[in-house]
Formats: C-alpha cells, sequence, structure tokens
C-alpha cells in the first residue's frame, strides 16, 4: 500500500516534535511559576494559549488556499522553532510566554494545511489519517515518559531547547522532503488537483 512521501514526512516528523514537547508541557506552568509568575497570570496566560492556537486556525485555512500546503507547514515550523529557542533563553515569566505565545501562533497556522497536505497526497485517505494519528497519539503518550527520564538530569529550559532543535531540523527536513499536493484550480464546476486525485471531490 503506497501512501505517498507526504504522510510519511509528516508522521515522522509531527512525531519527533510531540515527544520532545511533550517531554516538559506539563510542567511548563510550574516552570513559569519559578520564574516568577503568579497561579492568576498562569491561568489567564493557558486561556490566552488557547484562544489563540484556536482563532488562528481559521488565519491559517486561509493562507494554506492562497499560499499552499507546503509553505504554510515549513515557514511557520521554522518559527515554532525560534519561537521555542528564544522561550528557553528567556530569564522571565513574561518574557518566556511571550515567545510561547508566538510559537503557539505558529503552530496553529500550520495546523490546517497539515489535514489538507495528508489527505490530498493520496487516495486512501482513511488509511493515511489513521496512521498519522498512530503517530501522534505515540508521540504524546512518550513525550512524558522521556521527559521523566531526562529531567533529573536536564532542566525543563534545556528541554525546551532541546525541542526547538528538533522543530528547527524537522521544518529542515518538510522543507527538502514535501511535495505541494493542493487543488490547482476550478473549471465548469469541477475541481482540478495535482497529484493522484482524478476526479472532484
Amino acid at each position: 500500500m503506497k501512501l505517498g512521501r507526504n504522510v510519511l514526512v509528516l508522521s515522522v516528523t509531527v512525531f519527533f516534535i510531540l515527544i520532545a514537547l511533550f517531554s516538559w508541557y506539563y510542567l511548563f506552568p510550574l516552570y513559569l511559576k519559578e520564574l516568577g509568575a503568579s497561579e492568576s497570570q498562569i491561568g489567564f496566560l493557558y486561556t490566552l494559549f488557547t484562544l489563540s492556537f484556536t482563532l488562528l486556525q481559521l488565519v491559517g485555512g486561509v493562507l494554506s488556499d492562497r499560499f499552499g500546503r507546503k509553505k504554510c507547514i515549513v515557514w511557520p515550523t521554522y518559527a515554532y522553532g525560534l519561537a521555542l529557542l528564544f522561550t528557553a533563553l528567556s530569564r522571565s515569566w513574561l518574557g518566556a510566554s511571550i515567545f510561547y505565545l508566538l510559537g503557539n501562533l505558529a503552530s496553529a497556522v500550520q495546523t490546517p494545511s497539515f489535514t489538507a497536505m495528508v489527505g490530498e497526497s493520496t487516495e486512501r485517505r482513511g488509511k493515511a489519517f489513521s496512521i498519522y494519528e498512530t503517530f501522534v497519539a505515540f508521540g504524546l503518550a512518550t513525550g512524558p515518559l522521556i521527559g521523566g527520564i531526562l529531567l533529573p538530569y536536564v532542566s525543563v529550559r534545556g528541554l525546551i531547547f532541546a525541542t526547538s532543535l528538533v522543530v528547527l531540523l524537522s521544518g529542515f527536513v518538510r522543507h527538502l522532503l514535501l511535495e505541494e499536493k493542493r487543488p490547482l484550480k476550478a473549471t465548469n464546476g469541477e475541481i482540478s488537483f495535482s497529484g493522484p486525485f482524478p476526479r472532484p471531490y
């Protein structure tokens, strides 16, 4: 069964990013508290993180249709990695929160393009999505375990720094290997697709 290179590239890179991210994600509120943030400030920040991620996905969908799936995955990946790098370098809770928010926005922008690219890369869309989501689930599950093993030896700041490197490397891999498969144009009420789709859907 051939699912296409895009599905494999997205699945593997997301897997490693999520392992790195979730090695410290649940500890980030405690990290902000160590930097001086209060409980109420942390609660407000997480509301802001969640709302901004939700709203920016709408923008990401528009940009994906305008500029293509690959660009809207690759460049936000680079931006996300740089934002995490500056999150790790920040010595105040406000600076760390601002850069984390910027990374969160970059991640949100690329989310619609992930869904679109997986669906447009193969006719076996159900199988493709099941494989992609399996990699996501394993990444989410493995990350906290890796974090628990590493924390006695590496600080949360160190884990965030390592995550930024993983994300930047993933951006480079995506830049090299992803192929654009988005719809090309509509003609006489029908949609013409590049890649493996011979018919509209």
